[in-house]
């Protein structure tokens, strides 16, 4: 028997161990395992119905890129999988990565484009998206490091012989399982007291693919395993005792493959970083770094520099520790200055406000700081968890001087937790930041950010991308979250609309906290896309204050784990991006809407009347539904719906007699079946 075919059947006698009475490969029960797969499968099939609806059928989609990333100051040809390319435009984030030489497959489910990487292009993720006049893709990351890549265009399968690392230089293998049940292979020859680090980057770079790596000796015995958990890209670091013939797997923790299962493999006698205090610094700034790891040497602290002009939020860093190059870590950009925590299970002083505190509960699950406080201030406590990568399930609460509880927060936002309090009378307080499943260890860290509160706001938004067929209409709701107690009127709008596109909507009343906006195409607008930014600005305090929504969609992991299935709280509420696209597509809904005033005034007491016109489109010849949205309380509408094979309804709006002054949006709507067509936004004023 070879050596090669000792490793493939010592792996495929684990596989076929998975009987029904064993263990899955997450350890837990096989009849529970395959509950869970049922329960996916029925997940993915709803998914999948609703995404073939008319209105997402031809929508491009993208797969996966391969490679999905380069080094710095070099050139990569990256294959993008994916559905409905033909005409496909590519983006990409930020400035400094380009692309060029962009072809389409005749088939249209794959996309060749060669991106150039500047020698000081920042490391970490850039998004791609992709548009076409069919709409806008999903979103999918190309990685920046400092690194060799190597790119395995050929799928490896189980009669090829492993492929060799030689150990001289790290190296980032760049590939794909195209199919169920694949696996890649690699061997290894160190040398004894050698260290060699492993990270495995997939869920950075939103692949599909779960990675489980193996790790076995010359006689095919397993002695390390590592697999992702609460969304974390499996890394380890291994000293060889014995020199020797090591073979490395890389598979699917379900065995599946497909185009969308790529992924990057750093490989190499490196340093690897798995935890550091503080998590950040300020833009300008230079924050020392504590480190925690495996290969640091006697390098346990490093400084970093974070650039003037980063925006707020998460970025990636290179970090070297004397002479040698670790992988990339992630740092966040807050406008507060940082403290690192040293663990304690006794109160500290909260620092002077406004204030970031990092640390990690790796000893005691809960870390409380005590503060003195008055009635006429309002403070801001924000525990960052899922939303920085972290596994904890922060809660907050704040205590009084005897110790009782006088405000709390749980599940806040996902399974982080944000809390306002103010006191009620002066005294001593102190505020506790827990992990509520009491665990603890190098990846439940944190960020407590705590402000004393002005008045403020934040944008949500529920969408990563829009499409709008020429002629038609989108509504996109947005959400405000309100702070400080501002309660004043915000208006939204949106910057970078291309030629064609017209806006309409946006106000959010005092006291609101939601409104929609529409944006239409005209009819003869040409099929393109374009990155948009939706922006809410208010006065608040004589100031003109201005924030970005981030686009975002619902999380969705990428199998069931051990912990996901015992305890689905392991899962993040959404996933943010960069690109909020905006495609202008061909022609797509059966009808087109429009009302007959763009604003209207009306008294209490009074009524006004609407037209409500339509474009119809072959075979679109049905009675067409009315209604409204955005109705001020008090203002109530009734409807003549506009009947089939005619082109006109009507809408009365009437106001009671003591509706209350102000001004609003309304979105009319017209419903053709299951087709739902909104008009442009008509803003309404009632006034005396």
């Amino acid at each position: 028997m070879t050596q090669q075919s000792r490793f493939i059947n010592t792996t495929a006698l684990s596989i076929s161990a998975r009987s029904i009475t064993g263990r899955s490969g997450h350890g837990i029960p096989r009849v529970a395992w395959l509950a869970c797969r049922i329960f996916k499968s029925v997940l993915l099939l709803v998914a999948s119905s609703w995404s073939m609806s008319p209105a997402h059928a031809q929508a491009p989609e993208i797969g996966g890129l391969l490679p999905a990333g380069a080094m710095r100051g070099e050139k990569a040809v990256v294959q993008i999988a994916g559905k409905n390319l033909a005409g496909a435009q590519l983006h990409i984030s930020g400035r400094d990565v380009t692309f060029q030489a962009v072809k389409v497959n005749p088939s249209g489910d794959q996309v060749s484009a060669e991106f150039v990487v500047p020698p000081n292009a920042r490391v970490g993720p850039r998004e791609i998206r992709i548009t076409t006049p069919k709409g806008a893709s999903n979103g999918r990351r190309f990685w920046v490091d400092v690194f060799p890549n190597l790119v395995l265009e050929k799928p490896m399968t189980e009669s090829d012989a492993p492929l060799p690392l030689d150990g001289s230089k790290p190296v980032v293998v760049n590939s794909r399982l195209p199919q169920k049940a694949s696996r890649d292979r690699f061997t290894l020859n160190p040398q004894a007291g050698e260290t060699w680090a492993f990270d495995c980057n997939c869920a950075r770079i939103r692949s599909w693919m779960d990675p489980v790596l193996e790790l076995r000796d010359e006689s095919g015995n397993l002695i390390r395993l590592a697999q992702s958990t609460w969304e974390h890209d499996p890394q380890f670091a291994y000293k060889f005792t014995k020199s020797g013939k090591y073979l490395l797997t890389v598979r699917d923790s379900e065995f599946n493959g497909g185009p969308d299962y790529v992924y990057r493999l750093t490989a190499g006698k490196i340093p690897l970083i798995s935890g550091y205090v503080p998590r950040g610094e300020r833009p300008g700034r230079k924050v020392g770094l504590l480190l925690e790891g495996a290969n640091l040497g006697s390098a346990h602290s490093a400084v970093v520099s974070i650039p003037p002009d980063s925006p707020a939020g998460n970025i990636w860093t290179d970090l070297k520790l004397g002479d040698r190059q670790a992988p990339p870590i992630e740092l966040l950009v807050d406008r507060a200055p940082v403290s690192g925590i040293t663990e304690t299970d006794a109160n500290m002083p909260l620092p002077i406000l406004p204030a970031d505190m990092d640390g990690s509960f790796e000893r005691f699950p809960v870390i409380r700081f005590f503060f003195k406080g008055a009635p006429n201030e309002k403070y801001l406590f924000d525990l960052f968890g899922r939303r920085i990568g972290s596994r904890i399930d922060g809660a907050l609460r704040v205590l009084d001087s005897s110790g009782k509880e006088v405000a709390s927060n749980d599940d806040a936002i996902g399974k982080d937790a944000r809390l306002e309090f103010t006191p009620a009378v002066e005294g001593s307080f102190t505020i506790e930041a827990r992990n509520v499943e009491e665990k603890t260890g190098p990846d439940c860290y944190y960020r407590l950010s705590a402000r004393k509160l002005g008045p403020d706001f934040q944008l949500v938004l529920d969408v990563d991308r829009l499409a709008v067929g020429a002629g038609n209409t989108t509504a996109v709701p947005v959400t405000v979250d309100r702070l400080g107690g501002f309660d004043g009127p915000i208006e939204v709008t949106a910057n970078g609309l291309p030629n064609g596109a017209r806006f309409r909507g946006g106000l959010v009343p005092p006291g609101k906290n939601a409104t929609e906006i529409t944006i239409s195409a005209l009819a003869e607008a040409a099929p393109s896309g374009v990155e948009i930014h939706i922006v809410g600005r208010a006065r608040i305090g004589g100031k003109l204050i201005e924030h970005e929504a981030r686009p975002r969609e619902k999380y969705e992991h990428r199998s069931i784990d051990l912990d996901l299935a015992k305890e689905y709280s392991y899962t993040r509420p959404y996933h943010e991006w960069d690109l909020m696209m905006l495609a202008f597509t061909e022609k797509s809904s059966p009808v087109a809407l429009s009302v007959s005033n763009d604003e209207i005034t009306l008294k209490p007491g009074g009524k006004i009347e609407l037209i409500a016109k339509t474009v119809r489109r072959m075979g679109s010849d049905g009675e067409i539904k009315l209604s409204a949205r955005g109705l001020p309380d008090k203002v109530t509408a009734a409807f003549t719906h506009i009947a089939a094979k005619q082109n006109d309804g009507k809408i009365t709006l009437a106001a009671a007699a003591d509706a209350h002054a102000g001004t609003f949006d309304l979105v009319i709507e017209g419903a053709l079946g299951n087709d739902r067509e909104p008009a442009p936004a008509i803003r309404l004023t009632i006034a005396k």
